[in-house]
């Protein structure tokens, strides 16, 4: 499948905070319809229960408060999207960016990953090694977080059939 209009559709689907963005060669003038050309020869990966993946998954992120977090801003932010008239008045005006730089300040905002605390501190303050500082922000990625469940499951789920088989 040509992936140009409608990108890659992946078996477990994660929340996303730019789910309402309209951005990509979908929303170009004239951009190429989505297409399929002729398959080619391939093996596949060994049978896998994605629905008991994505199950499993689904459950975490239902009761993931940073995943909950991530939702809540993605729909503030489509409300936001659809919504192209502005007000005159001054107080509507200042309480809706109050509103969107208190999303923004999240570590699950639109403005970045990094928190408040992180922005605040001076060179000085942290003297941690670049490679430190990588596998933290790496382990305290939410998304890197579920994928790494994802693959234990997996295992777990490869575990339990090859004992099954064993049987």
């Amino acid at each position: 499948d040509s992936t140009q209009y409608r990108g890659i559709v992946p078996d477990i689907i994660l929340p996303d905070r730019s789910q309402f963005n309209e951005y990509g060669e979908r929303y170009l003038d004239y951009s190429l319809p989505w297409d399929r050309i002729e398959e080619i020869s391939h093996k596949d990966w060994p049978s896998l229960d994605r629905a008991a993946l994505n199950t499993r998954s689904q459950s975490r992120i239902a009761a993931s408060e940073e995943f909950n977090e991530i939702k809540r801003v993605a729909s503030v932010m489509g409300e936001r999207i659809k919504e192209t008239r502005q007000s005159l008045l001054l107080s509507k005006v200042v309480a809706e960016r109050n509103e969107f730089e208190d999303i923004s300040m999240t570590p699950h905002g639109v403005m970045g990953d990094e928190t408040p605390e992180e922005t605040d501190k001076e060179p000085a303050e942290d003297q941690r090694s670049a490679e430190e500082k990588l596998i933290e922000s790496v382990k305290a990625d939410v998304y890197v977080r579920e994928s790494m469940a994802i693959l234990d499951d997996m295992g777990a789920l490869k575990a339990e059939v090859a004992g099954k088989n064993v049987n």
